[in-house]
């Protein structure tokens, strides 16, 4: 599919065989490649009740065991059990195909939500809870990673296209965490609270089921000589920089949300929480379909230097926030600086890897920022209760300075990209 190059090869340097286009032309392009709308629908019901799924475990075990400590240990190990599963997955995908394990997925992830929903009673024991969370996580299919590897191959060597497809993704994941806590905490509080936990179930195994439906591609299981093929080997430096990134990214919404949340509480606006996070997403929403309508002359790599630096400079005004309107104000500046860094953490890591590998690759990515978030939320929760919600919000800021720093040299992102070798003519 790809071809060795002497060198390394910056990512937004290679013309793109598409169109060039301003915003709408170049989306609507890239929608017209065969199977794209049906991949950013399916997706995009999977990502909105891969949303909705820990709300709605937080909601279903404390109505029901009336215990918050029971109902953060079950969303804690669904958390823990995506986190540890999700590499195991996508490398299984890569192997065997995305069409079976898709639907093999989708059927366990069933399995599981049913059981949570049968062992979420008063009675029932801790460990149970927390064994039957992890099961719902672990059996989440993976569909950011899988979706990304989805487009490496609907688009591949078009490097202006891949960017807008990452665009989209960015901007399908910030409205799927827009929405899906909002339509859970409505259905779970106005109707019953299981009602999230099933919606959610429906969109993530419709997704799932729908993504495995648009996959042209033979499945690979029952090829002999694919079984006892080489397994997908990742290149632990060509991976370093992108889940570090990811880890700091993921820190920083786990501590930002803690602050956000405190700070309200401290202005007697507990409610506002949830309207001055969506200020971040909504700006990070355009800011992705802006950056992927452009087209760059700077390398990937300083672009990404660029971003992490102007990211860490705004994040410095959100500890000094002493209003809950500034603090909109504040967020909303920083969630311009957000998804531009994941665009271009996600190209980066498509031409680093041949396509068998980006699921793979991206399952790890995932990881890192369930990592960061709850290292995120832990340590802001720490320091908001000894200082207060400024306090947390300065572990956002030192989450971005800190990865900005790791970053800057940028010599692991300068990895010679290696594609998968070519097969001699028969």
């Amino acid at each position: 599919m790809l071809h060795r190059l002497p060198g390394p090869r910056p990512l937004l340097r290679r013309p793109a065989r598409g169109p060039s286009s301003s915003s709408t032309t170049g989306y609507r392009a890239l929608l017209r490649t065969p199977g794209a709308r049906a991949l950013v629908l399916s997706a995009g019901a999977g990502r909105l009740g891969g949303a909705m799924t820990g709300l709605g475990l937080l909601w279903l075990v404390h109505a029901r065991t009336g215990s918050y400590a029971a109902a953060g240990l079950t969303c804690a190990a669904f958390a823990v059990g995506g986190a540890a599963a999700g590499p195991l997955v996508a490398g299984w995908a890569a192997r065997r195909g995305s069409r079976v394990v898709l639907r093999l997925l989708a059927a366990a992830h069933a399995a599981a939500v049913a059981l949570v929903l049968e062992a979420a009673q008063p009675g029932t024991a801790r460990p149970v809870l927390a064994l039957v969370g992890a099961a719902v996580g672990a059996s989440l299919p993976p569909v950011a990673a899988l979706s990304a590897a989805r487009w490496s191959g609907l688009l591949a060597g078009e490097a202006g296209s891949l960017r807008r497809a990452f665009a989209l993704e960015s901007t399908s994941n910030e409205a799927s965490f827009l929405v899906g806590p909002v339509l859970g905490s409505v259905l779970a509080a106005q109707w019953d609270p299981a009602a999230a936990s099933t919606t959610a179930l429906a969109l993530v195994v419709g997704g799932s089921l729908a993504m495995s439906a648009g996959d042209s591609r033979p499945d690979r299981g029952g090829d002999p000589a694919a079984g006892r093929g080489p397994r997908t080997r990742l290149r632990p430096a060509a991976l370093l920089v992108p889940v570090l990134v990811t880890t700091g990214i993921g820190c920083f919404f786990g501590s930002t949300q803690v602050g956000v949340v405190a700070v309200t509480t401290e202005h007697g606006m507990a409610a506002a929480a949830g309207y001055v996070y969506a200020a971040m997403g909504g700006t990070s929403m355009l800011a992705a379909l802006w950056f992927g309508a452009r087209r760059w002359r700077r390398s990937a790599e300083r672009l990404l230097r660029a971003d992490l630096a102007l990211l860490a400079l705004a994040s410095l005004a959100l500890p000094t926030s002493r209003s809950v309107p500034a603090l909109v104000v504040a967020v909303a500046l920083v969630g311009t600086f957000v998804s531009p860094a994941v665009v271009l953490v996600s190209a980066r890591v498509v031409s680093a890897f041949p396509q068998e590998a980006v699921a793979p690759a991206f399952a790890w990515l995932a990881t890192g920022s369930a990592v960061g978030l709850s290292a995120g939320a832990a340590l802001a929760g720490a320091a908001a209760d000894s200082g207060g919600g400024r306090w947390a919000l300065g572990v956002s800021s030192a989450a971005v300075a800190v990865t900005a720093l790791v970053v800057w040299p940028g010599a692991v992102l300068r990895t010679r990209p290696r594609q998968a070798p070519r097969r001699a003519a028969p």
